[in-house]
């Protein structure tokens, strides 16, 4: 489900120079020396401190809370400026997506880039809702007539929320904003953007009602901040506030966020396009029947080509028919989840460029029998192959695995004798790393 689109001159800026952990929190510093927090610990309300070790906090890995249970509110610092490996892009980070006992997500008051309204998180001028909390009490909330676009998976899987009203006319939002929000009513004026993107997404399983109001309408008012992580006041109506029946509305322009965002289904598979990027990411199959799939290097639509550097989070997760999969070498990333539970699939092929697997990325394939690191890969989240009970054979062609870059239990659970292939004369130093990762004890490494 996740989306970052990157180019090689944001990867590049990214470089790791040091993995280190402190107290509750990982982090690696980045080739601006300051750092990036990669995990935490810590359950129910966290404060992300704004130095660590000596170095100012800059950034969130893109998927530091993603799907984490016992987290009840996040504060930001002031130091705090994206989210992900793309400082333009924080909106398409997933740091706060899919975390059930989330309420809030408080900002310093200080903070240049992000801000929120009662624990719900935005941009700094109030042109993206980055993230309304999965667990924020309330039934109903407004978004401002400032917000132009309403974030990936800004909404999806909210517990409470049950009636949204858009004051913006030219409102407009992503496939995975409101997934899995069935009980969920959007209500939107007519004529603008938000009408369009309302009737493209009407009528999805799992997605709200989305209802149209008369121009007229009176909405309940947009609610206004609160200093800090106090208790959530009541959301419901106590004034008034008439929305302008026109997009010729009197309200100061604000940035748009990436309206060149589009998605296209192209050669059996669904991509999110970044036309300004040029850049892709592989959001799922067409089809959930699907028993080969090929994630093509690029993929084309007017005319133009699309690097394909992503493939999102859970993109196949547990698709029943999958077999085979061949990866493009021109993706860099393959997200959380992405094949986990795809017990019938035995054989992934390609991936010459990918720098980092995800947690859990192929947990519980239970035949697939042979995996290759590639010599760019970095990072090997936490279970990535966790489960993989046939996995009999490990090419290893990267030098670039450190304690901190590979998850654990990584390879907790395969097969109980496997052949690990190490670069040349890093068959011990692997050794000692992986079986700390889970590998298994009989491994061979050569």
């Amino acid at each position: 489900m996740k989306r970052i689109f990157g180019t090689i001159a944001v990867f590049l800026l990214l470089i790791v120079c040091v993995s280190a952990f402190a107290d509750d929190f990982s982090y690696e510093l980045l080739e601006d020396g300051t750092a990036s927090i990669t995990g935490c610990t810590l359950t129910g309300d966290i404060v992300i401190p704004d130095e660590i070790d000596g170095y100012t906090v800059t950034n969130l890995a893109r998927e530091l809370f993603f799907g984490q249970a016992g987290i009840t509110s996040v504060s930001l610092p002031e130091t705090v400026t994206y989210f992900g490996p793309d400082p333009t892009a924080s909106e398409w980070a997933y740091c706060f997506s899919y975390c059930y006992d989330l309420k809030a997500v408080y900002v310093d008051s200080d903070n240049a880039y992000f801000c929120d309204v009662n624990g719900v998180l935005y941009n700094k001028d109030k042109s993206i809702l980055i993230n309304y909390p999965c667990a924020k009490t309330g039934n109903t909330w407004t978004v401002p007539s400032s917000v132009k676009y309403l974030a990936c998976t800004a909404f999806a899987s909210g517990s409470f929320l049950k009636e949204l009203y858009l004051e913006g006319i030219n409102t407009y939002w992503m496939t995975y904003t409101f997934y899995n929000c069935p009980n969920l009513t959007v209500y939107y004026l007519p004529g603008g953007r938000a009408e369009e993107y309302a009737e493209k997404y009407s009528g999805i399983e799992g997605y709200p009602v989305f209802v149209a109001m008369p121009l007229c309408t009176t909405l309940p008012p947009s609610p206004t901040p609160t200093p800090g992580p106090t208790e959530e006041p009541t959301e419901a109506p106590t004034a008034t506030a008439t929305p302008e029946p026109t997009p010729e509305s009197t309200e100061e322009p604000t940035p748009e966020p990436p309206e060149d965002v589009d998605e296209i289904t192209f050669s059996g598979g669904v991509y999110a396009l970044n036309h300004g990027k040029k850049t892709a990411i592989f959001l799922r199959p067409a089809k959930k029947t699907v028993s080969t799939l090929k994630i093509p290097a690029a993929v084309k639509a007017n005319r133009k080509s699309y690097r394909v550097t992503t493939v999102a989070a859970g993109a196949c997760e547990d698709l029943a028919k999958l077999t085979a999969v061949t990866i493009g070498d021109q993706v860099t990333e393959i997200g959380k989840n992405a094949f986990a539970g795809c017990v019938k699939l035995k054989t992934v092929k390609g991936g010459s460029g990918v720098k980092t697997i995800g947690a859990n990325a192929f947990k519980g394939c239970r035949v697939l029998a042979k995996i290759t690191l590639c010599a760019k890969v970095k990072t090997v989240g936490k279970n990535a192959f966790a489960g993989c009970a046939k996995l009999k054979t490990i090419v290893i062609k990267t030098k670039l695995l450190k304690s901190g870059t590979v998850g654990a239990n990584a390879f907790k659970g395969i097969y109980s004798k496997p052949t690990v292939t190490c670069p040349k004369g890093m068959a011990k130093t692997y050794k000692k790393l992986l079986l700390k990762k889970g590998m298994p004890k009989k491994a061979v490494f050569k």
